[in-house]
């Protein structure tokens, strides 16, 4: 019952959202595989669904927590949307001869579900790019060499980051909290 009532809420805010999405299987294809070479490796992509047109990619992310996208931007590194985004409009472009647009629709899991649409800015596409390029580019060379890089092996010495410090430090003298 859940699942369906996600499915529902998704498609009414695809159908009135700028995206006007009325219906997903009239308008594209779901789950189309991309297969390309690159380098000399073969690269794969799977998009959830592009339109009939093929100059729209959507993404489908579900998230317990919140799906503002302010709060949400933070999980674009940490969870590769920014090496996804650049490796499937790449993809598309490299099959399709087109720059497709790439969004990403977030739905919370929780009652009322609620949905957000989400694309990167050039800054975000950029960097992921060059991951995209850089990792295929380690992958030709391991495939050539046959040489497949770790960790380091001997011991990593780590510091905290320095706002965990900031933190830390206001926690141990709370007088001096703003």
């Amino acid at each position: 019952d859940e699942i369906r009532q996600m499915t529902m809420t998704a498609n009414e805010y695809l159908a009135k959202c700028e995206l006007g999405i009325k219906n997903l299987l009239d308008e594209g294809t779901p789950e189309l595989s991309y297969f390309w070479k690159e380098l000399g490796c073969w690269v794969r992509i799977r998009v959830d669904w592009i339109s009939n047109d093929r100059t729209l990619i959507l993404d489908y992310k579900t998230t317990g927590t919140t799906a503002d996208i302010q709060q949400y931007r933070n999980m674009i590194t940490h969870t590769g949307l920014d090496v996804q985004d650049s490796l499937y409009r790449r993809g598309v472009h490299a099959i399709e001869r087109n720059q497709p647009r790439m969004v990403f629709l977030v739905q919370e899991t929780k009652s009322p579900y609620l949905c957000a649409l989400m694309g990167m800015d050039g800054m975000f596409r950029e960097m992921g790019m060059q991951k995209v390029e850089k990792g295929i580019a380690i992958w030709k060379d391991c495939l050539s060499t046959g040489i497949w890089p770790g960790y380091p092996m001997d011991i990593q010495v780590v510091e905290p980051k320095p706002w965990t410090l900031a933190e830390w430090e206001m926690r141990q003298n709370p007088a001096v909290a703003i």
